[in-house]
C-alpha cells in the first residue's frame, strides 16, 4: 500500500486506534500505516469479524507474531509504502521459536517462517564499503556483473570496487539487500544470521540456517518510485502466493491482483563455506 494523503487520511478514518500520539511524526506514520494494512488484510482474506489486532507476543530478537491467532506474518515499508505478506497456520502448526509472555518457549518447525523486505532503489554518497564489507564475492561478483574478477577476491584481498555504481548494478545491489533483510526477518535472528548467509543468484541458492524455503525478489513503483521487494516463505506456501495491493479511492478501499516480475527465484540447499565480513545493515 502507498503512503500518500489519499491513504494517510483513509487510514485515520477507519483505523484510528493505531494512531499514538506520544509517537514522534514518522513512527506515527509508520505506526499507523502497517497496522492498518496488517489489519485490513486480515479482515479481507481471513476473519471479516475482526475488529483489532489479535495480541502480539516477541521472540528473543523482538521478532513481533500472533500470541495465539493462527496466522504468521511480517512487515515491511519505507517512506513510501508499506507491505506485509501473511501465512495462515494449519490446525498442527504454531509459530517458531516463540517467547511467551510467560517465559516458556513453543518448540515448533524452524522451517514454518515467513519474511518480507522492501527498499527504495536510490543512489547512495558511496556503494563501495557496503559491498565490501556487506556482501560475499559471489554476491559482488552479480551486482557488478564481473564474475571472473569477484570470483578471485577474498576477504585479504577484496576486489576493486568503484565509488558509483550504474543503475542496473544500483537495482542488483537493493535486489541483494532485500534478499538479505527477507531472510533474516524470516530467520528471527536479526543480524545474528548474516554471516552464515550466502546468496548465489547464478545457482538460484540460499545457503543459510532456514531449511524448506523459497525466496522471490523482484521491483515495483510505489509513489512513481522503483523498489525493491523480496519474500520469504515455505516452498509449500509458495504454490499458493498470491500478491495484492490495497488501493485508496473516493468510493472507498479496495484490494485487487498485482503483478510482480520476480528478478530472482531462489530455494535453501545446505551450507557452503562463506566467506564474508559481518557489519550492521
Amino acid at each position: 500500500m502507498e503512503i500518500n494523503p489519499a491513504t494517510t487520511a483513509w487510514a485515520e478514518r477507519q483505523y484510528a486506534q493505531f494512531l499514538l500520539s506520544h509517537l514522534g511524526k514518522k513512527r506515527r506514520l509508520t505506526h499507523l500505516m502497517s497496522r492498518t494494512l496488517l489489519l485490513a488484510t486480515l479482515q479481507r482474506y481471513y476473519d471479516p469479524k475482526l475488529t483489532a489486532l489479535p495480541e502480539l507476543s516477541y521472540n528473543q530478537h523482538q521478532k513481533p507474531t500472533f500470541l495465539s491467532a493462527p496466522y504468521l506474518f511480517n512487515l515491511t515499508h519505507t517512506e513510501d509504502a508499506v507491505a506485509v505478506i501473511i501465512q495462515p497456520l494449519l490446525p498442527k502448526q504454531k509459530t517458531p521459536n516463540l517467547l511467551q509472555k510467560n517465559g516458556s518457549t513453543n518448540l515448533l518447525s524452524p522451517n514454518i517462517t515467513i519474511g518480507i523486505d522492501l527498499e527504495r532503489i536510490q543512489p547512495r554518497k558511496s556503494f563501495s564499503g557496503l559491498l565490501e564489507r556487506t556482501f560475499t564475492p559471489i554476491e559482488r561478483a552479480w551486482i557488478l556483473g564481473d564474475i571472473e574478477q569477484s570470483l578471485k577476491s577474498s576477504a585479504d584481498n577484496p576486489a576493486p570496487l568503484s565509488l558509483s555504481l550504474n543503475r542496473e548494478a544500483q537495482r542488483r545491489f537493493f535486489l541483494l539487500w532485500s534478499t538479505k533483510e527477507a531472510y533474516l526477518k524470516a530467520d528471527g535472528r536479526g543480524l545474528q544470521g548474516l554471516k552464515s548467509l550466502e546468496i548465489d543468484p547464478l545457482q538460484q541458492a540460499l545457503y543459510g540456517d532456514l531449511r524448506g524455503g523459497k525466496l522471490y525478489a523482484g521491483t515495483t513503483p510505489f509513489n512513481q518510485q522503483a523498489h525493491s521487494i523480496a519474500l520469504y516463505l515455505s516452498e509449500n506456501s509458495a504454490d499458493h502466493l498470491k500478491i495484492t495491493t490495497l488501493q485508496v479511492a473516493s468510493n472507498g478501499a479496495t484490494f485487487s491482483s498485482a503483478q510482480i516480475k520476480w528478478d530472482l527465484t531462489l530455494s535453501d540447499m545446505p551450507k557452503q563455506h562463506i566467506n564474508n565480513n559481518e557489519i550492521p545493515f
